[in-house]
């Protein structure tokens, strides 16, 4: 009985010893699980209600010492693509295509100086697509869009890092499978961006499903609402 009960202590120390031994070798850099780097974007004018022939300007700048939050800590990444991508939905009516992107109620100025375009998809989908310039240890990208058509729109601006991106390389990167990258992007300083005009669209992906969860489905991925009159 008393040798029974010795080998179950052994035994349970012996794992537990092992487990501390396993948890202690395990790298730094691969503490904290996915990489979610964050890109900061600011739209502007920041209104709630515009007119048609209003410009808006989608603006976005950061060093390529960039922060990603589940290890609180900023990593140098150099020459690194994103993925960037820009969509606009129109949601006060319910038609076939309430949730495609498209750009036929705005007109779209492509600046030179940033490698963006006007992408269709098999899907129907439209988006404002490229990637950021990198000069001087800076990434910068640069949209603007002309409002011609009333209505209540939805306007988001994400990174398709994941999954275009999910194990682009960069130093101090842990390469183990299952760590991998993705990109939050948060506009205007992470204030509401009127979230709370989704209420006032008739589609339920909208005005519940977005609603239901405002990081995950929203605010992370840049979004904003707008009227234009």
């Amino acid at each position: 009985m008393l040798y029974s009960i010795v080998t179950r202590v052994r035994l349970l120390l012996f794992s537990l010893l092992s487990v501390f031994a396993y948890q202690s070798c395990i790298p730094e850099e691969c503490e904290g699980g996915q990489y979610t780097f964050e890109l900061p974007a600011t739209l502007s004018p920041a209104l709630d209600t515009y007119n048609i022939g209003d410009t808006i300007t989608l603006f976005s700048e950061f060093s390529d010492e960039v922060f990603e939050k589940n290890r609180n800590k900023n990593y140098k990444l150099e020459n690194f693509n994103f993925f960037p991508s820009v969509g606009l939905i129109r949601i006060d009516s319910i038609t076939n295509n309430n949730i495609l992107s498209t750009f036929e109620y705005v007109d779209v100025v492509l600046d030179e100086e940033y490698n963006t375009t006007l992408n269709t998809y098999s899907t129907g989908n439209q988006y404002i697509d490229g990637e950021y310039v990198y000069k001087n240890n800076t990434y910068s990208l640069k949209s603007r869009i002309v409002l011609k058509q009333k209505g209540l729109f939805f306007f988001n601006f994400g990174s398709s890092l994941y999954p275009r991106g999910e194990l682009q390389d960069f130093p101090g990167r842990c390469n183990k499978h299952g760590y991998t990258n993705e990109a939050e992007v948060f506009l205007n300083n992470r204030v509401d961006n009127n979230f709370d005009f989704l209420l006032d669209s008739p589609i339920e992906r909208y005005n519940t499903w977005i609603v239901e969860k405002p990081h995950e489905r929203f605010h992370r991925f840049g979004g904003y609402c707008f009227y234009v009159e």
